[in-house]
C-alpha cells in the first residue's frame, strides 16, 4: 500500500509531495508551470471520463478541476486521493467515501500529511515533537468499537472525513466538505425510484468492471448484496473469471456461494476459517486499519487474501449493499448511550457524550451521520486491509448510487421490504437461491418475514442458553 505524504509550509507555502508505489502503479500528474496536480489509485470511471473529454490521463485532471475547483474530487470515482498545487493554493482531498486515509497534523506552523498513521506519528517525532494518546479516541474505541469524526488514537494527529479536503492558503487552511449524500425524501414514485436506482446500480458495474487494470474477480457469500453484484454483471454481458468465499466450512455462506458459482460455471475458491487462524496475525490487522477499528475488524478477510489462490488486484464486493436497503442507521436512537450501547460497550458511553453529540450535530439526518461514522469506517477496513494487494470496488459504494439511496423514505425500508421488491425484479435468477439468513429461498415478502421472527425466537433463545447453560 502506498499513496502521497509530505508537508507544507504555512507562511510560504513551500512545499514537499512524496509518493509511495501502489499495487496499480504510479499516479496520475499534470505539471503545468508551478501547478501541479496528483491523483493516486484506482478510479474505475477514468476510461469513460477520457473519451468524454477526448484527452490524456494528465491534462484530464487539470480540465476536471479547471471545471469544477470546489468540488473536483468529486468528479473521480474509486478508490484514490488527491493534492492539488496551485501558486496561492494546496489542496489535499480523500475519496467520498474515506476508504483511502489522508491524516494530517499541524506543528509549528507546518501542516504533516500522510496516507499511515504511524509512519506519520514517526515522521512527526523524528522532528521532535512528542506522540501521546489521545483518550477521547480511546474510549470511543472502547465504547462504539471504533473512532468517530477526524479524530484518531494519536493526539494531535487527525484524519479526513469522507468527501473532505484540506485547503491551505498562506497562514490560513481549513476543512472544506465537497460531498455528503443527500438525505432529502424522494418525489418519484416507487416504481420510478426502483428504475432509477437499477440504472445507477447497472452503470457503477459497468465502470468498475471495464476499467484496463480490471479483473473479474468477486466475493461471493451467501447473502443478498454480493449475488445482486454477480447479476449486475451478468446483465452487463461481463462473466465472472472467480470468486471467492470465507467463512466456516459448510456453513450457510459455503454451501449457497457453490451452489450459486456453480450454476454460473464460474471457478469457484473458499478459504476456512476453521480453529480462528484468522486471529493470529492480530497485530498485522491493527496496523492494516491504523487502529480506527477494533483490532479484529476485517481480520478474516485479511487471512483470506493471504490464503487465496485466486485473489486479483481488483477485488468486486457487495459492500454496503443490505444498508442502504434497510433501517440501517440508529436513527431512532437519538441518546448516545443507548446509540453506543448497541454498537459495543456502554460501559464507556458518558464519557464520550460530549463529543459524540458535537458529531452528530454537523449532520442533519442520522442516516448519514451513521453512514460517516460507522458504516465508511468498517468497510473501510477492508478496503485498507485489501490495499496491500489491490482495490475493493461496490456499486452500492458509488457516489451516485448513495445519493439516491439516502433519499429512500423510512417507510420503504422497514425489513427490508424494498430490497426484496428490488432483487424480485430485476435480479430473479439469483433470488432462487438460498438466501443465507434463513437457509432456504424466499419467494414471498410474508415468508420472509416469518423467516425474520423465525431467526429474532432463535436468538432469543440461544442468550438464555448462553446466560444458563446448565439448564440444557
Amino acid at each position: 500500500m502506498g499513496g502521497f505524504h509530505g508537508h507544507i509550509d504555512l507562511e510560504s507555502l513551500t512545499h514537499q509531495v512524496t509518493h509511495d508505489a501502489n499495487p496499480t502503479g504510479e499516479p496520475i500528474v499534470n505539471k503545468s508551470g508551478e501547478d501541479t496536480i496528483y491523483a493516486d489509485g484506482f478510479i474505475y470511471n477514468l476510461p469513460q471520463l477520457l473519451t468524454k473529454q477526448a484527452t490524456t490521463e494528465s491534462e484530464l485532471l487539470t480540465s476536471l478541476h479547471n471545471t469544477s475547483p470546489q468540488n473536483f474530487p468529486l468528479s473521480l470515482k474509486g478508490e484514490f486521493t488527491s493534492v492539488v498545487c496551485l501558486d496561492d493554493k494546496i489542496e489535499i482531498a480523500t475519496n467520498h467515501s474515506c476508504s483511502r486515509r489522508v491524516f494530517y497534523a499541524l506543528q509549528r506552523g507546518k501542516l504533516y500529511f500522510h496516507y499511515n498513521l504511524k509512519k506519520l506519528q514517526a515522521v512527526l517525532v523524528a522532528n521532535g515533537f512528542r506522540s501521546t494518546p489521545n483518550p477521547v479516541a480511546l474510549r470511543s474505541m472502547l465504547s462504539i468499537g471504533g473512532v468517530f469524526g477526524n479524530q484518531t488514537c494519536v493526539a494531535g494527529i487527525n484524519i479526513l472525513r469522507a468527501g473532505e479536503k484540506i485547503v491551505v492558503t498562506k497562514n490560513n487552511w481549513h476543512i472544506h466538505r465537497y460531498y455528503l449524500p443527500d438525505s432529502k425524501p424522494t418525489s418519484l414514485s416507487k416504481d420510478d425510484y426502483l428504475e432509477e436506482l437499477h440504472s445507477r446500480f447497472l452503470t457503477a458495474v459497468k465502470q468498475q468492471y471495464q476499467h484496463p487494470i480490471n479483473s473479474n474477480f468477486q466475493l461471493l457469500s451467501g447473502g443478498l448484496d454480493s449475488r445482486q453484484n454477480l447479476s449486475l454483471a451478468k446483465q452487463n454481458g461481463i462473466t465472472q473469471e472467480a470468486v471467492l468465499c470465507f467463512g466456516q466450512t459448510d456453513y450457510r455462506d459455503h454451501w449457497i456461494s457453490k451452489e450459486i458459482a456453480e450454476h454460473y460455471g464460474i471457478n469457484y475458491e473458499f478459504v476456512s476459517l476453521e480453529n480462528g487462524d484468522y486471529l493470529k496475525n492480530i497485530d498485522e490487522n491493527t496496523l492494516a486499519v491504523d487502529g480506527l477499528n477494533f483490532y479484529a475488524s476485517s481480520a478474516h478477510f485479511n487471512y483470506a487474501l493471504d490464503k487465496s489462490k485466486t485473489a486479483q488486484p481488483i477485488i468486486h464486493t457487495g459492500q454496503i449493499g443490505r444498508t442502504i436497503f434497510t433501517e440501517h442507521a440508529f436513527g431512532m436512537w437519538q441518546n448516545v448511550s443507548e446509540y453506543s450501547a448497541l454498537l459495543c460497550s456502554s460501559r464507556f458511553a458518558d464519557s464520550i457524550n460530549s463529543e459524540l453529540k458535537t458529531e452528530m450535530e454537523l449532520y442533519d439526518d442520522m442516516d448519514v451521520f451513521y453512514l460517516n461514522n460507522r458504516l465508511y469506517r468498517v468497510i473501510s477496513s477492508g478496503c485498507f486491509v485489501a490495499q496491500k494487494k489491490g482495490y475493493i470496488v461496490s456499486p452500492f459504494a458509488d457516489p451516485e448510487v448513495q445519493n439516491l439511496a439516502y433519499t429512500m423514505p423510512n417507510e420503504w425500508k422497514k425489513s427490508g421490504k424494498l430490497q426484496w421488491e428490488y432483487l424480485w425484479k430485476y435480479h430473479k435468477e439469483v433470488m432462487q437461491f438460498s438466501q443465507e439468513e434463513y437457509g432456504r429461498p424466499v419467494r414471498s415478502f410474508p415468508e420472509m418475514f416469518a423467516g425474520k421472527v423465525q431467526n429474532k425466537l432463535r436468538n432469543i433463545y440461544y442468550k438464555k442458553v448462553n446466560k444458563h447453560p446448565e439448564k440444557l
